[in-house]
């Protein structure tokens, strides 16, 4: 066995010396560089895909409970003591949303309002430090005062103290036609908000219950639904089942935080599948330099391979030898590239040296996580793609007759 590791080397150092050598960096970098890309790109995948759950469920009950063809729930109250009665419920906050217009010193543009009781909606919450600006909470629920999302406030160039006028598109001025305007509010800026993620930032904007119900001309302690915060958010599907079927079912209907943006979450699995199909392609046509190579030093060695027959080492072991040598090729690059590939994404996401624009990627920075389990998996994959690649010269060359090889070698 001895002889047989010594040999390995041999032949295997001898790739740094002989006319094989070009071929042999070839080898190398292909399976590096196959494997460097793979580590990169999942990598940042998979670290913006955990990101953006981490940084939703940071901003978004884990559950919403709704009312089926109705614009609101009338009993809040008696609904959310139904539901506290259930294990590992932490958090129940109702709230009130709708779409609307926000208008200050001529700019206009659309926002998602949100009427909130802010003491219960800062338990959901889980804003970074120096994420709030002001107070985010309500003097008086009846006061008006607003809570802006913190590009939106950018957007609209709007400080605290500002005023900003809300516009709701529902026709609701009384005149000698019907209803024939919007309504109107007119709100202080009290707090301006860091949620995280820019679409939310871009978008959502607070008032109090009390306001909202007014504006909207909603009848007494009526709300839209109820956002729920549960002990472990990945539940969310499962619990959303329960929830609904302690309500009794139809009219209220449950949505999970995946399923609210299933959309998104869909559209990121598909482009890291696609993606993920890409480069290992990418990886089998790098691994696939090994042959070759191999090929390369069958030719070179093959009276050493002829001498090493006729000494009466037998074609399996000799097999074994170029199975080892393309093995090594495989397990260096493959090495090398998640060395690399982890040290790039680590720099990528410390110094933000990809610099993505935010209103596309949602995030700021450049996330980037690369499970343990997935490299056991990477490593696993080259080397069985590595192997496969040195079968086919391994095979040939113990197909080989000695005599013939010493002869003609």
């Amino acid at each position: 066995m001895r002889f047989i590791v010594f040999l390995i080397k041999r032949f295997f150092f001898s790739t740094f010396k002989s006319s094989s050598l070009l071929v042999s960096i070839i080898s190398f970098i292909g399976v590096f560089l196959g494997v460097f890309t793979l580590v990169l790109v999942l990598g940042i995948m998979q670290g913006f895909d955990e990101e953006l759950k981490k940084r939703i469920l940071d901003v978004q009950g884990h559950i919403a409970v709704f009312k089926f063809q109705a614009d609101f729930i009338e009993n809040p109250s008696e609904v959310s003591e139904k539901i506290r009665n259930l294990k590992g419920i932490k958090v129940i906050a109702p709230f009130i949303s709708q779409e609307v217009l926000i208008i200050k010193d001529g700019e206009v543009t659309g926002t998602l309002l949100r009427g909130i009781d802010a003491k219960e909606e800062l338990k959901i919450l889980n804003l970074n430090e120096g994420g709030i600006q002001g107070n985010f909470s309500f003097k008086d629920g009846k006061a008006r005062e607003i809570i802006l999302g913190k590009t939106l406030a950018e957007n609209l160039n709007a400080k605290l103290g500002d005023y900003v006028t809300l516009a709701s598109p529902k026709l609701s001025v009384s005149g000698p036609l019907g209803n024939t305007g919007p309504r109107f509010l007119k709100c202080k800026v009290t707090a301006i908000v860091d949620l995280g993620l820019y679409q939310f930032n871009n978008n959502i904007s607070y008032i109090s219950l009390e306001n909202a119900r007014s504006f909207f001309k909603m009848k007494g302690n009526s709300v839209s639904g109820l956002s729920i915060q549960i002990d472990n958010p990945y539940n969310a599907s499962i619990e959303r089942l329960t929830i609904q079927r302690m309500l009794g079912g139809f009219p209220y209907i449950t949505s999970s935080w995946q399923e609210i943006n299933s959309n998104l979450f869909e559209a990121i699995a598909m482009e890291r599948f696609v993606m993920l199909i890409i480069l290992i392609i990418i990886l089998i046509v790098a691994s696939f330099s090994i042959i070759s190579t191999l090929i390369i030093m069958v030719i070179e060695k093959m009276r050493t391979i002829g001498i090493l027959g006729a000494m009466g080492i037998s074609s399996r072991k000799i097999q074994l030898i170029f199975l080892a040598t393309g093995l090594f090729i495989g397990m260096i690059g493959t090495a090398l590239g998640i060395i690399s590939g982890l040290t790039t994404g680590s720099i990528f996401s410390r110094y933000d040296i990809l610099n993505l624009p935010v209103d596309i990627y949602w995030i700021e920075g450049t996330p980037f996580h690369f499970p343990l389990k997935s490299m056991v998996y990477l490593v696993l994959f080259s080397m069985v793609v590595s192997f496969l690649a040195s079968s086919l010269p391994a095979w040939w060359v113990s197909k080989q007759d000695p005599m013939k090889a010493i002869r003609y070698g």
